[in-house]
């Protein structure tokens, strides 16, 4: 897909449930480690965090939210892309928007 086709927006509440799906799909394909009573109860920790208490952009196409990046204090805490196999460009397009703020990866 085309770079052209996804743009960065800032989080806002009606992000959240995208937000949330974006987190659990993508730690299923890429944390094959944790063990299913762990992910449900980092899952539960999770669902439990006020997204609007720290900076965070999401990565989207249309109205779809394709990835996220979670800012605390000028640092990236976390940054999770919907699929394992997401393009390298638009992890490095979330990157750069933390960088043209002045946010330390």
């Amino acid at each position: 897909m085309s770079n052209q086709n996804f743009r960065i927006e800032a989080y806002t509440d009606n992000d959240r449930e995208q937000i949330l799906k974006v987190w659990e799909k993508s730690v299923l394909l890429t944390h094959d480690f944790l063990k299913p009573t762990d992910f449900e109860e980092i899952k539960t920790l999770v669902h439990r965090i006020n997204f609007n208490d720290f900076e965070v952009y999401c990565l989207k196409k249309n109205k779809e939210i394709a990835g996220f990046i979670g800012v605390v204090e000028r640092k990236i805490e976390m940054q999770l892309n919907f699929t394992k196999n997401s393009d390298s460009r638009h992890t490095n397009r979330l990157t750069k928007t933390t960088k043209e703020k002045n946010i330390h990866c």
